[in-house]
């Protein structure tokens, strides 16, 4: 039932306590050629105990055997083990890391997520463990890196939103790749969302979605990376030329890259178009005022008036 180990020389036990795992005697053991891995067998059970660990872990190792194993054996590389039973079969087991990570894929049907990979393998950097499968992030790990953010754990946020940025332009997902980057520099993560913003522009001006084009033009304008994002803010336009609030991202951009006759055209237009919506009479007025300040050649945008427009209801967009 317990498994001792002794120095043979020293005629003392190795280990401070023996390894216990198995429920009914231990028919067989026998040693990787390099020392870590001890396989011993059980019933027609076999545990795999790792030395590199101390005290060893176990791990029980999955077979077909139906019947009590009498025998268990490493080949020289220590890649392969061969188990002998009393159900008359021998079986030769791959159990080298890639065949242990394929198996795992298949069960587990995905790649870690990001709290998974956190919580067991913290110290290396997030990659796909399994290629061909689904990898689940997405949310939780974009509102994770928004925490740190938030609290100030620059670096940590950055880590996590770079290796999401790369990951989802890995799956070519450019639906995701421009929520990672607005949300990237609403927190003060631009230096790690660049890449990603590149790529979700070049995204939407392949599509003929005005809302997606017009989200990139109002929120990166507001944040500092307009002269980016004014090709986004063109192509909504001419996706829908007649709405208002899209003219009306368009002018705010043009005005933070000095293009003030096209901000007067687009406000003017917007303008218009709120005269008989009693919601947009606040917003009109404002736009009134900044026509007023741009045919004088004048900037309206300070950092209050910046701060107020980031604070606009962003669903009346």
């Amino acid at each position: 039932m317990t498994i001792r180990l002794w120095d043979i020389n020293k005629r003392q036990e190795i280990l401070d306590a023996p390894l216990s795992e198995h429920k009914s005697i231990v028919q067989d053991l026998d040693f990787s050629s390099d020392g870590l891995t001890l396989a011993s067998a059980s019933d027609n059970e076999i545990i795999l105990w790792d030395f590199e660990n101390s005290p060893p872990s176990s791990q029980i190792f999955p077979n077909e055997h139906t019947d009590m194993i009498h025998s268990i054996s490493f080949n020289p590389s220590g890649t392969l083990l061969a188990s002998a039973s009393h159900d008359m079969t021998i079986i030769l087991s791959d159990i080298s890391s890639a065949s242990w990570t394929k198996k795992a894929c298949k069960i587990a049907g995905r790649n870690l997520s990001w709290e998974e990979w956190n919580g067991y393998l913290s110290s290396f950097l997030y990659e796909e463990t399994c290629p061909n499968l689904p990898t689940v992030y997405r949310s939780q790990e974009l509102q994770q890196a928004i925490t740190y953010a938030n609290a100030n754990f620059t670096k940590k946020a950055e880590r996590i939103i770079s290796q999401l940025a790369n990951q989802t332009m890995k799956e070519n997902d450019g639906n995701f790749s421009s929520t990672i980057c607005l949300e990237g520099i609403k927190h003060n993560l631009s230096n790690s969302v660049m890449d990603i913003c590149d790529f979700a522009i070049s995204y939407v001006l392949g599509t003929d979605n005005p809302k997606q084009n017009n989200d990139l033009c109002w929120t990166g304008s507001l944040y500092g990376h307009a002269e980016k994002m004014i090709p986004a803010c063109e192509k909504a336009v001419d996706l829908a030329p007649d709405d208002g609030k899209i003219r009306d991202s368009r002018g705010v951009g043009r005005v933070l890259t000095d293009n003030y006759i096209g901000a007067i055209e687009d406000f003017t237009i917007f303008v218009q178009w709120a005269d008989d919506k009693e919601d947009w009479q606040e917003e009109k007025k404002l736009r009134q005022e900044w026509i007023q300040l741009l045919q004088q050649g004048e900037n309206p945008f300070d950092e209050a008036t910046l701060e107020l427009l980031r604070a606009e209801v962003y669903s009346q967009r």
